[in-house]
């Protein structure tokens, strides 16, 4: 594991993605907070993640829609560890597809699970995964207005850690 700029890794992906037919006329807005310090994690792990996840919201709007994505240091909670508070950022996936069905979302991150016709039930319980073993969660949280909103957070890498936090 090694310091990751996360804003370089949304930004690769995005730009993978941009240049793929499934982007079609989807709008995208970005927040990147530009005082966030690194997180410690693998780069090609993350980058497959966030893929994984842009990749579901532009498949799920169908070539039409909004995506935003916003990245801010997380206030909720910290760890407390004996070289000090372990902070955490989180990376907000907002889209306006038409969202996760009720019933699918207690299964939402189980292997093989999957709402799409041709979908393998993977990419989810992959993305899970990753993010767990880097010490971090990933979650569904529902948005009032529809669509699918999804938060990742992860640690900060402890080199860029601010110990008044």
């Amino acid at each position: 594991l090694e310091s990751v700029n996360i804003h370089r890794v949304l930004n690769e992906v995005l730009d993978l993605q941009r240049a793929g037919p499934a982007w079609g006329q989807v709008t995208l807005r970005v927040e990147f907070d530009p005082s966030l310090p690194a997180v410690r994690g693998d780069r090609a792990q993350l980058t497959q993640v966030f893929l994984n996840l842009i990749r579901n919201s532009l498949e799920a709007m169908g070539g039409h829609g909004a995506l935003q994505i916003a990245t801010r240091i997380e206030t909720r909670f910290h760890i407390r560890q004996a070289s000090g508070r372990r902070q955490f950022l989180s990376v907000f996936l907002d889209d306006n597809g038409p969202g996760i069905p009720e019933a699918a979302l207690p299964h939402l991150f189980a292997p093989f699970f999957t709402t799409k016709p041709r979908g393998t039930g993977l990419g989810l319980a992959v993305c899970h995964r990753i993010v767990s073993e880097h010490g971090g969660t990933i979650a569904h949280e529902p948005r009032a207005d529809g669509g699918a909103r999804f938060r990742v957070t992860l640690p900060v890498s402890e080199d860029d850690a601010d110990p008044g936090r």
